[in-house]
C-alpha cells in the first residue's frame, strides 16, 4: 500500500503538468496494434499533427527521394520535445496505423511507442 501512494502522486503530477502546452493533445487509440518495424537510433524531425491532435516523429525512407515515414506518438511527448521541427534521436516501434491513407503515396502512416527519446543540438 506504501507503494500505491507516491506512484499516484507521481501519476497526478504527470498528468497535470503535460497538459500545459497543447491542451487537446490526445493519446492514440491504435498504439497497442501488432508491430510492423522498429527505429533503433533513428533521426527525424517533431512536428503536431492538428488533425490527429498528436505530436509525430516524421524520418526520411531509406533510398527514396522524397519518403517518409510519419509516426504518431502513442502516450504523451514530453514537454521538453514539443517544439515543431526539433530534431530528435530516438529508438521505437511501430504499429499499424488503419484510420485513413496518408495524403501523398511517398508517405507511410504509423503509431509510434518510444523507448528512447532524446533531441539533438547544434545540427
Amino acid at each position: 500500500m506504501k507503494a500505491i501512494l507516491p506512484l499516484l502522486a507521481l501519476t497526478a503530477l504527470l498528468t497535470t503538468s503535460c497538459s500545459e502546452d497543447k491542451a487537446g493533445v490526445i493519446a492514440p487509440e491504435g498504439c497497442s496494434s501488432l508491430i510492423v518495424k522498429e527505429n533503433v537510433d533513428g533521426r527525424g524531425l517533431v512536428l503536431y499533427d492538428v488533425r490527429e491532435r498528436v505530436y509525430t516523429i516524421q524520418t526520411s525512407v531509406p533510398g527514396t527521394p522524397d519518403g517518409q515515414i510519419v509516426g504518431f506518438v502513442c502516450g504523451v511527448l514530453p514537454e521538453a520535445f514539443r517544439q515543431d521541427s526539433l530534431l530528435v534521436s530516438f529508438t521505437g516501434t511501430y504499429t499499424q496505423f488503419n484510420k485513413y491513407s496518408p495524403p501523398v503515396a511517398s508517405q507511410e502512416y504509423y503509431y509510434l511507442s518510444l523507448s528512447r527519446l532524446e533531441a539533438i543540438k547544434g545540427e
